[in-house]
């Protein structure tokens, strides 16, 4: 890849699995019952889009213990990360700031709360030990001046998804509202529905947003104005799914579901694909935006 210009993001969940190789070989650095079971698992509150919250059952950090360690478990975890990739993409970004924590053998994520994180002296001691490491913080869902004072202090990138762009007027997801370019515009994700289906199913005051919002080019599709607004943005790096350069539908191309446990992470590109066509398409839209040399 280097070879070739291309550099790698690798993308790493906050958490890890209960039967892990992390957890068994580090139970104190978790909070576990003298039989090794969680006595609290990780989840979301509920919201307008989960009623009862979601519960991903993932055991917590014992974040007093990291803390008296230097952070050597998370340290261990960076540096093996950046053995694979150039640029690390850590998800949930929030619960560094602070973590939604249910008890152990809850049905639903309803009767969780909120602890604070330390995660200002995490970042500190992870720049002390790789200065140069680049790091993007999915810093979405539900965020709070904390988690914005960490994201200053860690100094990385924030995650700009156009999809949550037009749901308000002045949204911070409207690339006219960024402040700054240290972040990356995402025109959908693989969280997301494809940009296709989400233009579909747009409607009201959401829609008519969008059309005053989103540049119309004439002879283009408003999937590839959608990629257009994230290319002609101030940040520093835009990343578009394949899926959405190949204007495909959810049925078609949706990777992943949230709070679903089946039917995710299947797809994978054809080869037919690979077109001089569509290979031309791109690189003249990334040029046109100076986002390709």
């Amino acid at each position: 890849a280097h070879e070739n210009g291309i550099m790698i993001i690798g993308d790493i969940p906050i958490y890890v699995a209960h039967d892990s190789v992390d957890v068994w070989a580090n139970p104190e650095q978790f909070l576990l019952d003298e039989n090794f079971n969680p006595t609290v698992v990780a989840g979301c509150p509920p919201d307008g889009f989960s009623p009862d919250g979601q519960l991903w059952g993932n055991p917590i950090y014992n974040w007093k213990q990291m803390e008296q360690d230097g952070f050597r478990w998370w340290l261990d975890r960076i540096g093996a990360v950046f053995s694979l990739y150039d640029i690390l993409r850590i998800d949930h970004f929030r619960g560094f700031a602070g973590y939604y924590n249910v008890p152990y053998g809850e049905a639903t994520a309803r009767n969780g709360k909120w602890d604070p994180a330390p995660g200002i002296a995490l970042f500190r001691k992870l720049r002390q030990t790789y200065p140069r490491a680049k790091i993007i913080a999915e810093d979405l869902g539900f965020i709070t001046d904390d988690v914005r004072a960490l994201l200053t202090h860690a100094g990385c990138p924030g995650m700009k998804m156009l999809h949550f762009a037009f749901y308000d007027e002045d949204s911070e997801y409207l690339p006219r509202m960024y402040t700054t370019r240290n972040c990356v515009v995402y025109a959908s994700s693989h969280d997301s529905d494809c940009t296709y289906t989400w233009l579909k199913n747009l409607s009201g005051d959401t829609k008519k947003r969008f059309n005053k919002e989103c540049p119309r080019i004439k002879g283009q599709s408003r999937v590839y104005d959608v990629i257009g607004f994230a290319f002609t943005s101030i940040a520093n790096l835009a990343i578009v799914p394949m899926q959405d350069y190949l204007e495909l539908t959810n049925e078609q191309g949706r990777m992943n579901t949230p709070a679903t446990s089946e039917g995710n992470w299947a797809w994978r590109i054809s080869p037919r694909y690979n077109t001089a066509k569509l290979r031309a398409k791109i690189l003249a839209l990334t040029q046109k935006t100076k986002r390709a040399k």
